[in-house]
């Protein structure tokens, strides 16, 4: 009777074990069954797990689930993802690292970011941001097969205007870069097209938001009368400085009295573009 009475509660251990580290599947998406370190080999949990026809999933792909009409909140959801603050493993352009310490991660905000999370990017006025921290998380799987990959070079597009997904160098050939990346109905923004912008009594912080530029001093390469260049070693950028302007900034030109400037300097970032009328 004992030992029918152990086997039994062994029984409903294993179960409730298994059940706690349940692997979910939903559309193309798959979760992990148990929470891994960062630094972790993600590559090889998500092949062990669920086999070579997964892969860690990216940012780019669930932009692509949403712009091309899915529902991220029953993603989400179905994914065990329901609660505030949820947040699991992802990649950024196939790269799980910000820096050396800092890994991507995807957080569930409901459209109300906590004041002290940095987020690189986010969908539907943060639903869902794009963090980077380390720790524990479960990692969020995807099919490979699935009609594009998303770990080459994307951009964002909000109204009229674009921004890459990558950094580029300050010296690199940003029309040729549009070109590949946004194709012929697109070009390099330039400061007067933010002027426009504004003076035709649109919001530039709906519009930098939309863009993932919501954060102080964030930063975008942007043209100067068709010119890139201030000198040959600096080129123009925009930076959101929420009327606040560091005093070190030297600023050409202004919009809303330093809501945004436009600097010039070397360095990596990335390039704002327009559509063509």
């Amino acid at each position: 009777m004992v030992y029918r009475m152990i086997t039994v509660i062994s029984f409903f251990c294993i179960l409730s074990t298994l059940l706690l580290s349940q692997v979910i599947y939903f559309d193309n998406f798959a979760v992990t069954d148990s929470k891994y370190l960062c630094t972790s080999n993600w590559n090889e949990i998500i092949n062990n797990l669920f086999g070579e026809e997964y892969r860690v999933a990216d940012w780019n792909d669930i932009k692509e689930y949403y712009n091309s009409g899915g529902n991220l909140s029953k993603l989400l959801d179905e994914l065990g993802l329901s609660e505030y603050q949820s947040e699991i493993s992802i990649t950024l352009n196939g790269d799980p690292l910000f820096s050396s310490s800092r890994y991507y991660f995807l957080s569930r905000h409901d459209h109300n970011k906590p004041s002290g999370y940095l987020a690189h990017e986010n969908i539907d006025n943060f639903l869902v941001s794009l963090g980077s921290w380390n720790g524990e998380r479960k990692i969020l799987a995807i099919k490979k097969d699935i009609e594009n990959s998303y770990t080459q070079e994307y951009g964002i597009i909000y109204k009229n205007f674009g921004l890459t997904g990558q950094k580029y160098s300050y010296n690199s050939n940003w029309d040729e870069i549009i070109l590949n990346v946004f194709g012929t109905e697109y070009r390099v923004a330039d400061w007067q097209d933010l002027i426009n912008f504004y003076s035709a009594g649109e919001n530039i912080e709906d519009l930098m938001n939309g863009l993932s530029l919501n954060e102080y001093r964030s930063e975008a390469f942007i043209k100067l009368y068709d010119d890139p260049t201030y000198n040959s070693k600096r080129a123009y950028y925009i930076s959101i400085h929420n009327h606040v302007k560091p005093n070190d900034y030297f600023a050409h030109q202004t919009i809303d009295n330093h809501l945004i400037d436009l600097g010039s300097w070397d360095g990596k970032r990335p390039i704002l573009v327009i559509k063509n009328n």
